[in-house]
C-alpha cells in the first residue's frame, strides 16, 4: 500500500502500482511518490479512468528533456517523467507533477 511519499521517503527509480478495475467516473487519484538524485519530485494521476485493473510504471529522471515549452522554463527543470501501461486497460487521466516535493 502506498500513503504518501516525503522529501525522506520516495522511492527512486521505477515504480509500479495497480490500478482498481473499472472505474468509469472521475474522483479517483493515484499518487507515485518518485525522484530520483537530485530529490522528491511526486506526481499524481488525477481522475484516473480504467477498464481491466492496470498496472502502470512511472519513474522520473534529472535530466532528459532538451527541449520543452519556454514558458514553463521558470518553473520546471528539463526533467523526463514516464508513465507506462505494464498490463491492463488504462483509460486516461490528468497528471499533476511536482517539480519540488
Amino acid at each position: 500500500m502506498i500513503l504518501n511519499g516525503t522529501a525522506n521517503s520516495f522511492v527512486r527509480g521505477k515504480l509500479q502500482r495497480r490500478l482498481a478495475g473499472g472505474i468509469v467516473a472521475p474522483g479517483t487519484n493515484y499518487a507515485f511518490p518518485i525522484g530520483a538524485a537530485a530529490g522528491y519530485r511526486p506526481a499524481t494521476l488525477v481522475n484516473t479512468l480504467t477498464g481491466a485493473s492496470p498496472v502502470i510504471e512511472a519513474e522520473v529522471a534529472d535530466a532528459g528533456a532538451a527541449t520543452f515549452d519556454a514558458t514553463m522554463s521558470s518553473f520546471l527543470s528539463p526533467r523526463n517523467w514516464r508513465f507506462q501501461t505494464v498490463s491492463g486497460v488504462f483509460n486516461g487521466s490528468a497528471l499533476t507533477l511536482t517539480e519540488s516535493g
